[in-house]
């Protein structure tokens, strides 16, 4: 009879918790221009198909690839939204793992946002996940890209 119970607390307990999860766009097309080139300086340049020109004529179009995945307490366009490092912070040991998790139970009164960041640019999309969650987990392929964001939601009753 005691096996039985804690068989049932246990799937009580799974039933309980459902998952969110989604994928970075694997690489972003923008366009890129410089404002003005310093003095004595002009602007020129070459895409990888060889194209070349003059980035104050002609459009220069790239495509960028995914190499962040970015959790926020807070809408990430706002001064007030928090940053939110990952468990053990951004450092190699998580990375060689291929994941990096984040605890967000502390911060539950808040709406959470995820943000996707592009080459070495400051460029992200930006994704609101849904209410109740309490932790997430983004997987990498080892040194590339992020593959995806699974985070566990508690089911409202």
């Amino acid at each position: 009879m005691h096996k039985l119970v804690k068989f049932l607390t246990v799937i009580v307990t799974i039933s309980q918790v459902a998952a969110f999860e989604f994928e970075c766009p694997s690489s972003l097309r923008v366009k890129q221009q410089i404002d003005k080139p310093p003095q004595g300086w002009t602007s020129w340049s070459r895409d990888p198909m060889g194209h070349t020109g003059d980035p104050a004529v002609q459009e220069v179009v790239a495509q960028i690839p995914v190499s962040q995945l970015e959790l926020y307490a807070g809408v990430p366009s706002e001064s007030n939204a928090d940053d939110l490092p990952p468990i053990g912070g951004y450092g190699d040991g998580d990375r060689a793992k291929n994941r990096y998790a984040w605890d967000l139970r502390k911060e539950a009164s808040k709406q959470f946002y995820a943000a996707c960041r592009y080459g070495h640019s400051d460029i992200r999309l930006v994704r609101v996940l849904p209410e109740g969650v309490k932790k997430c987990t983004a997987m990498y392929s080892g040194n590339g890209p992020v593959l995806s964001l699974r985070c566990d939601i508690a089911n409202k009753k």
